[in-house]
């Protein structure tokens, strides 16, 4: 099974003490993995997360240094990254994040004994922080990991039949391939997906459970594709022109401000991949990994516009889950907005 990467993002941090963060976290992957397979107490370790540093805007979770708190406000102390004051509003945080203590009583401020915290010079205070933020992910941890099961079983799925992924006589998820969207129970663990039986039903066995939340396919993909820890873009959208289809069908938190940026490039005039390099300021890997979401999603084709909305349904850009899906990408179907932690909304 495939880990998923996540991102954390460093608030009030210098320049050297990213770095020094960067290199705790390349130096020891092995090492947070094998906690976590202690602490999760199942599942090999390369079924858990990768970190990666990140725009703190895009985080999944967020360190902060910050010398103290009052009236709902993180207060950070401006470094040479950022050397305008920066005052977080943790009512606003909408993403699971530490705190340490840059002063010596942060106690005396009321609410910095409610907040979670951390000592970056202590490498077991941040494995089990990076525990707890996984914990705090479980939501997205839990979708990637549906997506790596689907895409294992790409073969065996199709639009014509609804799947029930039942574990020990319960019902973990329904995926329905025809309307585009997945039912999820809440509280599902990624490890629990293991030991799920994939049992095919008719369309009609579709109905929303209590206690399940529902997601789109093009939100299970997007969640795929920015997480995923290998980037398999089609050669040709290296080489072709890119044209501009149609916003991905995904909550709006989950697109963040490079995401825009890129389809109104797009939207603009069709480019190739190496014209959008010099167009974007965004960096290689990302550019590949946005354009491979935008691609699972059917936002982009390297058809021309008209064949685009002419050929709808062509299957070079079928979805990514199923052999074969029904035509007409852009359903008007509408799906239960809610909010998931590691997604700043």
């Amino acid at each position: 099974m495939q880990h998923p990467r996540l991102y954390v993002g460093l608030i009030g941090f210098s320049a050297q003490q990213r770095a020094n963060v960067a290199s705790f976290l390349a130096a020891n992957a092995a090492e947070i993995s094998s906690a976590n397979e202690a602490a999760y107490g199942a599942g090999p370790a390369t079924q858990y997360p990768v970190w990666q540093i990140c725009d703190f805007r895009e985080a999944n979770a967020l360190l902060v240094l910050a010398p103290y708190a009052q009236s709902g406000q993180l207060q950070i102390t401006p470094t040479s990254q950022d050397p305008s004051p920066l005052g977080v509003d943790l009512s606003q945080l909408s993403v699971p994040f530490a705190v340490q203590w840059t002063t010596a009583a942060p106690h005396m401020q009321s609410d910095a004994n409610q907040l979670r915290t951390f000592n970056m010079d202590d490498p077991d205070s941040i494995l089990k922080t990076l525990q707890y933020f996984e914990a705090m992910l479980r939501p997205l941890r839990t979708i990637f990991a549906i997506s790596a099961h689907m895409i294992e079983r790409r073969a065996e799925i199709d639009n014509k039949h609804v799947y029930h992924l039942v574990r020990n006589n319960m019902l973990d998820c329904i995926l329905d391939i025809a309307e585009h969207q997945v039912m999820v129970r809440d509280g599902l663990r990624p490890v629990d997906l293991d030991d799920a039986a994939w049992l095919s039903r008719p369309l009609s066995a579709n109905s929303l459970p209590q206690g399940f939340s529902v997601w789109s396919l093009e939100e299970v993909a997007w969640i795929y594709a920015l997480h995923c820890p290998n980037i398999v873009l089609p050669n040709r959208y290296m080489q072709a022109p890119i044209y501009f289809r149609r916003l991905p069908h995904v909550r709006s938190g989950m697109i963040y401000r490079r995401h825009a940026n890129l389809l109104e490039i797009l939207g603009c005039a069709a480019l190739t991949y190496d014209q959008l390099c010099e167009e974007s300021d965004v960096d290689v890997e990302n550019l590949e990994r946005d354009l491979n979401g935008l691609y699972l999603c059917r936002a982009i084709t390297t058809r021309s516009q008209k064949s685009a909305i002419e050929a709808d349904g062509e299957t070079s850009d079928s979805n990514l889950f199923s052999r074969s899906t029904r035509s007409g990408g852009d359903s008007s179907n509408t799906f239960k907005l809610e909010t998931m932690p590691g997604h700043l909304m």
